[in-house]
C-alpha cells in the first residue's frame, strides 16, 4: 500500500470571479491559489465578434468617464483643502482676507474691523439723512 499525497482541487466560483486551489504531487504539497476573472463569464465561447467590440468599446468609454469624474473630484477637494488651510493660517496669524471689486486683499483684522466698522457708520448715517421720501398721500 502506497501513502503519497492526494490531488486536492477545489474551485470556488463568485458572481465575477474564479478562485481556485490545486494542490498536486509535483508542487511538492504546497497549495496554490489562482484568483481573478475568469475567460468567459458563462463557460462558454463567444463568437460574435461585434457583440464583444461594443462591450470593450462602452466599457472603455464608462471607464474614461468615471475617471474623468474621480479625478475631477480630486482635483476640487485638493483645492479646497489647500485654500482651507492657507485661509485658516492666515487667521492664526492675525490675518484676514475678502474678496472685492479690486480682487483678493489680505489684511490684518484689526485693521478690516476698523474697516467694517467705518464702512456701517457711514451706511447707517447716510440713511438717516436721507429725507423721507414724498408720496402722495
Amino acid at each position: 500500500m502506497k501513502c503519497g499525497p492526494s490531488n486536492t482541487q477545489v474551485i470556488i466560483t463568485a458572481k465575477d470571479y474564479h478562485l481556485e486551489v490545486k494542490n498536486s504531487a509535483r508542487q511538492h504539497n504546497s497549495p496554490s491559489i489562482l484568483w481573478g476573472k475568469p475567460d468567459n463569464d458563462d463557460g462558454l465561447e463567444t463568437t460574435d465578434e461585434e457583440d464583444s467590440g461594443t462591450k470593450n468599446v462602452a466599457n472603455k468609454v464608462f471607464s474614461l468617464g468615471l475617471d474623468l469624474v474621480l479625478n475631477s473630484m480630486s482635483l476640487f477637494f485638493l483645492v479646497f483643502g489647500v485654500t482651507s488651510t492657507y485661509g485658516l493660517l492666515l487667521n492664526l496669524c492675525g490675518y484676514g482676507y475678502h474678496f472685492d471689486k479690486e480682487g483678493f486683499q489680505v489684511d490684518t483684522l484689526q485693521h478690516m474691523r476698523e474697516e467694517n466698522l467705518f464702512k456701517r457708520e457711514f451706511q447707517r448715517m447716510t440713511s438717516e439723512s436721507q429725507p423721507p421720501s414724498s408720496l402722495p398721500s
